[in-house]
């Protein structure tokens, strides 16, 4: 209190300067004393001044800093860091781990905007800014992840998210918001999309070897498959008439089991077709598709038959395969 108003009367200023005083009961107390000294031609000849008493604001504002120091810690322990823009002055205050989150010690993290876009990674710096733009412009949300080289010469993923503050006049005063360490995070997406496209990939392997077999299949099958039936054949046409009805009626069956047995690896070869392409899905209109799967199989025999299919059944699937799911349920009723 001495040293102030002895500053302000060497520098004929006014004086302003908190300090404590005792109460009669012992406890003490804290004042802010403020006053202006008349000077005569020889010096100050008065002084005058006020005193109020704020001890219940220093109580308050010794709490809020201890409050402001848990958290300060707390968002540093999870890796969190704050930011406070004054929009008119270009002032920026840090809180939490925000230094740390930047590589840089904590008593000296105090930058404006422009000298904190520097400590940016050069390719993630315009949409930064855009994206800060359209907040304080439009007041658009404000948040995206951006690369922060380190001091070590690591890289650091870092998540920025913020608000503006309105004014009176609605414009934006302040922006405020807070950083988070999405690094740890960043690397296990990476790791995550790196393993989605090997497995894609080991799919896409298996898929072709699947393929190939079934047409590796098809042709040994097919094979000994014709020998069948052209032997079949050629004892009807040739030595039809010569064997007895036993013989010819054992022909006929054999002639049937060779037609099942290439319709069951046509069915084969059309599974792996469409196993091999994109599922489709669509709303269908079930009971077109289950006409048309019967007109085809009764198109494929000479038995008579009598099907009853519902009018406007509908469904959602892959017309393709709902089709051969029909076509096969109608093939072994046939049987």
């Amino acid at each position: 209190m001495t040293k102030a108003v002895g500053d302000a009367l060497a520098n004929r200023t006014d004086y302003a300067v908190d300090f404590r005083f005792s109460r009669a009961d012992g406890s003490e107390g804290w004042m802010e004393g403020r006053g202006r000294a008349i000077y005569g031609p020889d010096g100050p000849t008065a002084i005058f001044g006020i005193g109020i008493d704020i001890t219940a604001r220093r109580a308050f504002e010794s709490r809020l800093g201890e409050s402001e120091a848990r958290l300060d810690l707390a968002l540093a322990a999870a890796s969190l860091g704050t930011w406070d823009l004054d929009l008119t002055t270009g002032e920026t205050r840090y809180g939490g781990g925000a230094a740390t989150l930047f590589g840089r010690p904590p008593g000296e993290f105090t930058l404006s905007y422009a000298e904190w876009t520097a400590l940016i990674h050069p390719q993630d710096l315009r949409r930064l800014n855009a994206a800060f733009a359209a907040m304080v412009e439009r007041d658009e949300p404000y948040g995206m992840v951006f690369r922060s080289p380190q001091p070590d010469g690591s890289v650091r993923w870092v998540e920025v998210s913020g608000i503006p503050i309105m004014g009176a006049d609605g414009k934006p005063v302040r922006a405020l918001g807070v950083f988070s360490d999405v690094t740890a995070r960043r690397a296990y997406e990476e790791e995550l999309e790196r393993r989605v496209k090997e497995r894609t990939a080991q799919l896409e392997a298996a898929r072709r070897s699947q393929e190939s077999w079934s047409y590796s299949v098809s042709h040994d099958l097919r094979a000994p498959l014709r020998a069948v039936m052209s032997t079949s054949r050629i004892l009807q046409m040739d030595f039809g008439e010569e064997l007895s009805e036993g013989a010819r009626d054992l022909l006929d069956r054999q002639a049937a089991a060779a037609k099942k047995l290439g319709n069951l690896i046509d069915e084969l070869l059309q599974a792996s077709r469409l196993a091999s392409q994109d599922l489709l899905l669509e709303d269908l209109d079930l009971s077109t598709i289950a006409r048309e799967a019967a007109e085809e199989q009764v198109g494929n025999t000479d038995k008579r038959f009598e099907i009853k299919i519902a009018d406007s059944m509908q469904g959602t699937g892959d017309p393709r395969l709902v089709k051969l799911v029909f076509a096969n349920f109608l093939e072994n009723a046939m049987k």
